[in-house]
Order: C-alpha cells, then sequence, then structure tokens
C-alpha cells in the first residue's frame, strides 16, 4: 500500500480486468463505459434524454441512448423559441387599441389576439415603421372629431374617455419599444418601391364582380396609396435582413395583400418583368417570387394559413 498526503493507507485502485469492480458515481451505481451516464448528441453536443424522458434541449428530434425515437413536446418556460418579425400596418395598430375605427369584428378580433395574447410556438417581435405611427394617431383623432361632417365616423366615434385612452395605450406600446419596435424609413426601402409600385399601376387589381342578384355597377377603381407601397418596399428590405422564413407583414388592407400576391404571380408582363428584375440587380438582390414577403390579411386569411404564418396564437 502506499500512502495518501494525510499519511493514510491506500488501496490500490480497481482494475478494468474480470472480476474488478468499475468506477462510481455519487449514487454507488456503476457509471457507463464513457463516462457520464448522459448521453450527448455528436451534431450540437447537446444532452439528450434519458429512458425516454423529457429532452434536454428542443431541437428537430430527439434519441434516446438505447436508438429509440423520443416523442416531441410542447415548448416549456425558459427554452428556445424561434423569432418571428411581424410588420405591423397602421389599420392593425388602430384596431387593436381603439376598436371603434373600423366595422370589420374580425379584424378587431385577430389584432387584440395578435398583439395582447402571446405566442406558444415563437417569440414575435412586431415592428411599426414610423409613418404607420403617424396614421395610427391619425385615426384616432378622425374618429374623435370628425363626427360632425364625416359619414364614416358618425356612428362610431370614439368617446373622450376612449379617445384617452387608444392614444396613451399605443404610446405606451410605442414607447422605448415596449410593444411595437418602430422602424425609421430609410433610402433603400424607398429604392425597393420601384419592386411594387408598378405591379400597383399596370394591373387592375381590385375589380367590380356582378353578384348574384344585382347588376354590375361601374365604379372606378382606386389603386393602392403610397404608403401601402412604402409597407410592402420596407418589408422587401427587411427580410432580406431577417429572413424569408422569419418575417411577415399583417395588415386588414384586402387591396395591399392582393397587389403583392400579383406580384409574386408568374403571369407578368414581359416588358414589366424585365423592369424589375433590373431594379432587383441594381439593388443586389435576386428578383423572383421570395423577393415579396408574406402578407397575412388578418380579415380575410383563412384559419389554416393564419396559423401556418402567425403560430401559436389562440386564433
Amino acid at each position: 500500500m502506499r500512502a495518501s498526503k494525510l499519511g493514510r493507507p491506500v488501496k490500490p485502485d480497481a482494475g478494468r480486468g474480470p472480476g474488478r469492480a468499475g468506477p462510481r458515481d455519487r449514487a454507488g451505481a456503476p457509471r457507463r463505459e464513457g463516462g457520464s451516464h448522459r448521453a450527448l448528441n455528436q451534431d450540437n453536443a447537446t444532452p439528450l434524454c434519458k429512458d425516454n424522458g423529457p429532452p434536454a434541449h428542443r431541437g428537430p428530434s430527439f434519441f434516446c441512448p438505447e436508438g429509440e425515437k423520443c416523442p416531441p413536446r410542447m415548448l416549456v418556460e425558459g427554452e428556445h423559441m424561434a423569432q418571428k418579425h411581424i410588420l405591423i400596418d397602421a389599420c392593425v395598430a388602430a384596431a387593436a387599441f381603439a376598436p371603434r375605427t373600423t366595422r370589420s369584428a374580425h379584424l378587431v378580433r385577430r389584432a387584440s389576439i395578435l398583439l395582447q395574447s402571446p405566442s406558444t410556438q415563437c417569440q414575435p417581435q412586431f415592428l411599426i415603421p414610423n409613418f404607420c405611427i403617424g396614421e395610427t394617431f391619425a385615426v384616432f383623432e378622425k374618429y374623435r372629431w370628425g363626427a360632425s361632417w364625416n359619414d364614416h365616423v358618425k356612428k362610431s366615434h370614439l368617446t373622450p374617455g376612449q379617445f384617452r385612452a387608444a392614444r396613451l395605450s399605443f404610446h405606451h406600446a410605442i414607447h422605448n419599444g415596449a410593444t411595437l419596435l418602430q422602424v425609421e424609413l430609410n433610402r433603400y426601402h424607398v429604392l425597393c418601391l420601384d419592386l411594387i409600385s408598378p405591379i400597383n399601376a399596370a394591373y387592375r387589381i381590385k375589380r367590380n364582380r356582378k353578384s348574384k342578384n344585382k347588376p354590375l355597377k361601374k365604379k372606378s377603381v382606386t389603386p393602392a396609396r403610397t404608403y401601402d407601397l412604402l409597407l410592402v418596399s420596407m418589408g422587401i428590405w427587411l427580410q432580406r435582413q431577417l429572413g424569408h422564413e422569419n418575417f411577415v407583414i399583417a395588415t386588414g388592407d384586402a387591396r395591399l395583400a392582393s397587389v403583392v400576391k400579383r406580384a409574386q404571380s408568374a403571369n407578368l408582363g414581359r416588358p414589366i418583368r424585365q423592369h424589375l428584375r433590373d431594379v432587383a440587380a441594381s439593388l443586389g438582390l435576386m428578383y423572383g417570387p421570395d423577393i415579396y414577403p408574406q402578407v397575412v390579411d388578418l380579415v380575410h386569411t383563412r384559419m389554416k394559413a393564419l396559423k401556418s404564418a402567425l403560430p401559436g396564437w389562440a386564433w
């Protein structure tokens, strides 16, 4: 026997030969070959589950040490969730903070759920253009002071209390990015306008259709406004920075969604398609349908498509 530093006799180490006991862990249980009893994923060196228990890290798939695939599970608090960047239109913000400013109960419900309830499948980052902030405040003013002459406001104007509450809540939401992070309009957003404005000008997006029991009424078709197009052009550049899968525009304007859908179509005229290709090349972008961001119309989008674009909310 050899002596330890404290002068006490120490037994020789038990080897790995036959009849010799191997090393044991703190609980006294035999330790597996290779050291730790927790297996590691060779791809990312993260601990996997043991005995079909819950995995230690959420990923595309999990395997127990015995080779059996573990069932998927829901994310728990503290685990990593993919971030989703959502660019908010002014009509969505106005509907969420002042429901009387819109006639669409569908938009009010979905906008409120989106901005005021959490998602269980993604970590949302709400963005709002600086010009949409001005538009939202202007909507509040319109429905507070325009009841005396504006036909849109007479039946659904804001009371003084509702007006103050809407302004205060929206101000708190945009202050220091508490809920809505302000995005400043820059030169690249303006340059990307040339990728969507030609579609809005060349094609009659919203057509007059004859109803079943009513004759066709000829009405002037109004194209999308410049602010609507700037929202899309800002989204084109933000998507380039954030990634196509991580970015979406939320609006309540069916016309805006239709313009983007038409821009993604393969049935564009050759001259306009070549123009868009040249503009994209000058901006360092690859022209194609994916150059345009995904736009979700909260009023008309069906539930399946809504859950796919914005997963995890209690729609």
